[in-house]
């Protein structure tokens, strides 16, 4: 699967499918030093995301064959592991209960069609710079979680040691699940339970177990 290195240029998922409007926000986007993929439907996007992972999807709604919402909700479903990329819808649509819509299926923002450029490119700065700080703060969690994971084991004691790495553990934003041997779980954090609860096919009773090939690939 295609990823981005830190060296990289960012790569910008764009569904459109007016080829005019397409080829006028790749451009700019282009100069903007941005990297971009193009799509011309929901469809075209899901076969784009099973070779890539973007730093953030932009995407109209009307489309033919399925719409930016019917896109986004099979995401959200089946996707897990795309949760963190940045949704940002580009539409012609005005109504402002489209744009209530649109939040409350997950985008993380909306522009207006006929198309800004400089709101555009600020809106998404402003998202990529959003999920680095996001980022960073989980790489501390991580490194925070296993320094005091590891401060109990070299203690070099017999004492239990699941207490306070389980309770490391609870402070951490994002879902960490412990297996055995035969992918019983052992542990999970509150993210984790939190995330079984709203994710559709994953199973955190007893057995780890999640409920798609694509879910479970991206787990591996």
């Amino acid at each position: 699967m295609q990823s981005l290195a830190g060296n990289e240029r960012p790569l910008i998922l764009y569904i459109e499918d007016e080829p005019d409007l397409c080829e006028d926000v790749a451009d700019e986007l282009k100069e903007a030093g941005y990297s971009v993929v193009l799509a011309c439907d929901g469809e075209q996007a899901l076969q784009c995301l099973a070779s890539l992972r973007p730093d953030l999807i932009l995407c109209d709604i009307t489309m033919p064959r399925m719409s930016g919402y019917e896109l986004l909700q099979a995401l959200r479903q089946t996707r897990p592991d795309l949760a963190d990329i940045p949704f940002v819808f580009l539409t012609a649509q005005t109504d402002p209960r489209q744009v209530v819509d649109g939040k409350r299926a997950g985008a993380d923002d909306y522009l207006i069609k006929p198309v800004d450029f400089d709101l555009m490119l600020a809106t998404i700065q402003a998202r990529l710079t959003q999920i680095a700080r996001i980022r960073q703060a989980h790489d501390v969690q991580v490194q925070e979680a296993m320094q005091a994971a590891l401060g109990t084991l070299y203690q070099g004691s017999s004492r239990d040691v699941t207490g306070p790495v389980a309770r490391a553990f609870d402070y951490v934003s994002f879902g960490i699940v412990l297996l055995d041997a035969h992918q019983q779980v052992r542990f999970a954090n509150r993210a984790a339970h939190r995330m079984a609860d709203v994710v559709s096919g994953l199973s955190l009773d007893g057995v780890f177990r999640l409920g798609g090939v694509r879910q479970g690939e991206a787990f591996r």
